[in-house]
């Protein structure tokens, strides 16, 4: 048997999707090119009328992430700016891993 959902008062802002984050105004060039990610994603997966699980949502919020940062990274060395390169290729390492598990296990599937 499912559980029932809380009505929206007692629910988080973030839950509600009235905020994108629990802390911070989400206005900001890093925020608007997550929320970009995050949409680009889910239309990849269907579109936000898919049904996608919370745990699928998870990790596209969670991937949207490190590739901003990625990003961020790469424009410093499009700038000759230093970065910390064993950092990169971590977190290039798990946007990899999870596209590759996400293929493997067929966990999210493209619509």
């Amino acid at each position: 048997m499912a559980k029932k959902v809380p009505p929206p008062a007692c629910r988080s802002a973030v839950t509600n999707g009235r905020r994108t984050f629990v802390v911070g105004d989400g206005r900001g060039p890093w925020a608007r090119r997550y929320r970009d990610l995050i949409a680009l994603h889910v239309s990849d997966l269907g579109g936000p009328d898919a049904g996608l699980s919370e745990a699928q949502l998870s990790l596209i919020r969670r991937a949207a992430a490190v590739e901003v940062e990625l990003e961020q990274m790469e424009g410093k060395l499009s700038r000759g700016e230093p970065v910390d390169l064993d950092l990169f290729t971590r977190a290039r390492s798990v946007t990899c891993g999870v596209c590759s598990k996400r293929s493997a296990s067929n966990a999210v599937k493209r619509k």
